[in-house]
């Protein structure tokens, strides 16, 4: 009667060449699993040779295709900290809801330019109406509004101009503030927007 046969274990000569296999030491310190396609491997007949097979199975190979096109969900969550290539991305979705402000660009355009951008040129980038209207009324708004409160402070004269329109069913009134800046000469800047609803006229 021949002896038995040694079976084969998942070494770390294994574990090196196949990083998304892990031993089941908890079942058998034959039996591995497969992190791709979500199974248990018997290695114990022929060790390698039972890896390749298996890397050979029609599951495997779908699971790995399917990894291949879909992104971690790891690379849709935000860190602790952010990397010199994140804070680039945030400049240039500024830089996008600037431009959209200083050339009177409706927000809803923002939808389709946004997808443009990101099959274009930047596929992190994601500054659509939504994004980007908080950008504009958290941040440079904001700066806006402080920049200018330090501007009339420095002026000697100030003038301020009142009017209004109607914009549908709503009264807009814009009060504009004109003074001289001796950097930048005579500006004028918009201090308050406020809309009075319910107007019939």
């Amino acid at each position: 009667m021949s002896p038995p046969r040694r079976k084969c274990h998942f070494n770390a000569e294994l574990q090196a060449e196949y990083p998304f296999l892990k031993q089941k030491s908890n079942v058998s310190p034959h039996i591995v699993f497969c992190q791709v396609c979500r199974s248990d491997v018997d290695i114990s007949n022929s060790g390698r040779s039972n890896i390749k097979q298996h890397l050979s199975k029609k599951k495997h190979i779908l699971a790995a295709n399917a990894n291949l096109k879909s992104r971690k969900l790891e690379t849709f969550l935000k860190s602790d900290s952010s990397s010199s290539e994140d804070m680039l991305i945030a400049a240039k979705e500024g830089t996008f809801a600037y431009h959209t402000i200083k050339h009177l660009q409706s927000f809803r355009s923002l939808d389709c330019t946004s997808k443009l951008i990101v099959n274009m040129f930047e596929p992190k980038f994601a500054a659509a109406r939504t994004k980007t209207e908080a950008i504009v009324k958290n941040v440079l708004a904001q700066e806006a509004q402080s920049q200018l409160e330090i501007d009339l402070r420095k002026a000697n004269f100030v003038s301020i101009t009142i009017d209004s329109s109607n914009h549908r069913e709503i009264k807009v009134v814009p009060l504009m503030v004109r003074y001289f800046d001796g950097e930048k000469g005579i500006q004028v800047k918009l201090l308050q927007l406020r809309d009075l609803p319910g107007e019939t006229s």
